[in-house]
């Protein structure tokens, strides 16, 4: 069986180098040196940019101690963590959460400072975490954009595959919806699921709210959730009762998905100044517009 496996975030950059001419060497004269990368060196006084000298260390472990030391240090002194978050920027960074704590770091002074703007964008009026304090201790506090709509509500997580069959589907839309808070209390979701996994026939979702009800024939990934159609029916849903949210699912990069909910165009506008990236062809952006105009078009704006 060939399972179609959905990995919403798993979008990748490719970049193309032409290489370029260059004169051949004179007769007796040594090949010229390619020129070396830049060494990743230790911040003098640092407490997390510093350079272990563990080889043991794999590059995910090195990751995940530096951003836990950036938060940490953070708490204590954000200048000091800001200037060693400049620092590593200059370094090869391919993690999320590290990238995320670098940028803000380098991008505002306080922690409340960028609490302050995303809630001038409207993007912290969720309904609130339903376990998050369960999930935080005494000493946890807001330092990226990801904390903060976590800690709105605004922020929900989950595994693209489900394990089981049928998909529940109507979950996962009961749980997303309740994001939006008012303009969908009361929406009651069914999911209509084939004979099994294998079988070629689709979910059939449904939707009523009052007297309004919503249609959508998703996809049969076996046990893999149609996430597009599911966040398809839930910004339609939206639209039609004149509501400004939209759900907005992010880059992950493996098959866990994440999905931001707010002002339809409060996210674009994140998106646009590099808060949010959003899980759309990163081809487009390199087209300007075409970019936006995605985006727009994935949250039926």
């Amino acid at each position: 069986m060939i399972r179609f496996t959905l990995r919403l975030g798993a979008i990748g950059v490719f970049i193309f180098l032409s290489s370029c001419g260059v004169d051949a060497p004179e007769p007796q004269s040594k090949p010229t040196a390619a020129p070396e990368k830049p060494v990743q060196t230790s911040l003098d006084g640092a407490t997390c940019a510093v350079v272990a000298p563990d080889e043991d260390s794999t590059p995910w472990k090195r990751n995940y101690e530096l951003t836990r030391c950036l938060r940490e240090l953070a708490y204590q002194d954000w200048s000091q963590a800001g200037a060693e978050a400049r620092h590593i920027a200059d370094w090869s960074v391919d993690h999320a959460p590290l990238s995320e704590i670098v940028d803000i770091l380098t991008r505002y002074e306080t922690g409340d400072a960028l609490g302050a703007d995303l809630e001038a964008r409207g993007l912290l009026g969720g309904p609130g975490a339903r376990y998050f304090e369960d999930d935080t201790d005494e000493n946890w506090q807001a330092i990226t954009v990801s904390d903060w709509l976590r800690k709105s509500g605004y922020w929900y997580e989950f595994d693209a595959e489900t394990g089981t069959f049928p998909n529940n589907h109507d979950y996962l839309l009961e749980s997303l919806a309740a994001m939006f808070g008012e303009p969908l209390n009361g929406a009651v979701f069914v999911e209509i699921a084939p004979s099994d996994w294998e079988s070629e026939d689709p979910y059939e979702l449904r939707a009523t709210l009052g007297e309004r009800s919503w249609e959508r024939v998703a996809a049969n990934h076996g046990d893999w959730y149609d996430v597009q159609t599911v966040l398809d029916m839930l910004n339609t849903m939206a639209a039609d009762v004149g509501a400004s949210k939209r759900a907005m699912p992010l880059q992950t990069f493996d098959q866990f998905v994440t999905v931001v909910v707010g002002p339809g165009d409060a996210l674009l506008a994140a998106a646009n100044d590099g808060l949010l990236h959003p899980a759309v062809a990163r081809r487009s952006m390199d087209r300007g517009k075409a970019f936006e105009d995605e985006v727009r078009k994935q949250l039926g704006l």
